[in-house]
């Protein structure tokens, strides 16, 4: 399982995940999200599901202007299943 550790809560509900942090995660068997003391699992099943064309947020690189990511977003529910915006 792969781990990343999050910033931000937006709106109090939603984090933002990097698409390399969900590739990881799929090729490690899961992404374990982190906030604080608190955290989320999401199995690589459910990974695979995403279709980061249409989910994920685009964005420009804020060092290499060429380069773009994704973010995609996750209705934030410690300790429990999660829900995919």
């Amino acid at each position: 399982m792969h781990k990343t550790k999050i910033k931000t809560i937006w709106k109090g509900n939603t984090v933002a995940v990097n698409e390399f942090e969900i590739k990881k995660g799929i090729f490690k068997g899961g992404l374990r999200i982190i906030y604080k003391d608190e955290f989320m699992d999401i199995s690589s099943d459910e990974l695979l599901s995403i279709d980061m064309d249409i989910r994920g947020r685009t964005f420009k690189d804020k060092w290499k202007p060429n380069k773009t990511y994704r973010l995609i977003d996750f209705n934030w529910e410690p300790n429990k299943q999660h829900q995919l915006l």
